[in-house]
């Protein structure tokens, strides 16, 4: 579960100290401290709730594809058909193969908001895509965020931490802006979900 735009809201006045008649926080301030919030953690670390999968087709002779909306960052690519991943190099190293060289894709590159792969896809291959997405904007109360509520203090300190300095409240400020440092700590420390060490995976025609 997760909480609404005006719980959130609540939860920050009470963080901060302000009332529902604040003329320079007002809502649609704390709203606008929200998105930027939620927008900030989303970078932080590759969240649990934010990791998305999608399958991307590509096209004979085209050695791009484009991801999903609200993508954010690749975490893998894997082919459908085989589970053989492919392997993520440097736009520089895609580059040293022409383009024009066609084949099964084996590696790809991650730039200017586009994957690129080598070979060139001489055919159609349907790639796992696995990334991380950004939230949805939220523009009314109602709005949920994916942010789950076991994770909102963070937002809260960092939202609090932001009203505060407009209203030159600074060592307040600094106060949760600290907390949402310790929040993240804790929090990225929480990810993995699971307290089971993961097994290292080993290629196949390894030696082990």
């Amino acid at each position: 579960m997760a909480y609404d735009v005006a719980a959130l809201k609540t939860r920050i006045r009470d963080r901060a100290g302000l009332t529902t008649s604040d003329s320079l926080v007002t809502s649609a301030v704390l709203l606008r401290l929200i998105n930027a919030g939620l927008n900030t953690i989303t970078l932080e670390a590759d969240w649990p709730w934010l990791r998305a999968k999608a399958t991307l087709t590509t096209v004979a002779g085209t050695d791009e594809v484009s991801p999903p909306s609200l993508w954010v960052r690749t975490i893998s690519l894997t082919h459908g058909d085989t589970g053989e991943p492919l392997t993520r190099r440097h736009i520089k190293v895609l580059d040293r193969i022409p383009a024009t060289t066609t084949g099964r894709p084996y590696m790809y590159a991650v730039d200017g908001g586009k994957i690129t792969l080598r070979y060139t896809p001489n055919g159609a291959y349907n790639l796992v895509h696995r990334y991380v997405k950004s939230e949805t904007e939220l523009v009314a109360d109602e709005d949920v965020p994916l942010l789950p509520e076991a994770y909102s203090q963070g937002l809260v300190e960092w939202c609090a931490a932001k009203a505060l300095t407009m209203k030159k409240e600074t060592e307040r400020a600094q106060e949760a802006k600290m907390d949402y440092g310790a929040w993240l700590k804790r929090a990225r420390d929480n990810i993995n979900q699971g307290r089971e060490p993961l097994r290292v995976e080993v290629r196949p025609g390894s030696e082990f």
